[in-house]
């Protein structure tokens, strides 16, 4: 059996890209988002190969510690507002670097969506 691992996704239905892959995360309120995340590596620079088997990855966060460091209250709650969604995923197939971890959507064992700041 493959190890699997539980991982922290903000992912908008419509489109399934993330935050920074979709233009509707930087306005209002999100705006600090990107500028936080600019000590973030990218996946290229944090140990992780989204080339790998020539499979499509996707990012998430290695923790809830972890949402919480990058994303603060107010902009959960207005993600939410725009209609992402924050997924807790467990995966078989995935990649660890240093801030983030990457896997394939075909990997995701089980989702539980988190509603509420307050359960991270």
């Amino acid at each position: 059996m493959k190890k699997h691992i539980k991982i922290y996704r903000f992912e908008h239905p419509e489109n399934g890209r993330g935050i920074f892959r979709n233009n509707l995360a930087n306005s209002g309120v999100c705006d600090n988002i990107d500028e936080r995340h600019a000590d973030f590596n990218v996946p290229e620079m944090d140990g992780v190969d989204l080339y790998k088997d020539d499979l499509e990855w996707f990012c998430a966060y290695k923790s809830k510690e972890d949402v919480k460091a990058w994303i603060k209250l107010e902009e959960f709650k207005h993600l939410l507002k725009l209609g992402f969604q924050l997924k807790e995923l467990v995966v078989t197939n995935y990649q660890e670097g240093f801030h983030q971890v990457i896997f394939t959507k075909d990997s995701i064992q089980n989702t539980k969506y988190i509603t509420q700041y307050s359960t991270l």
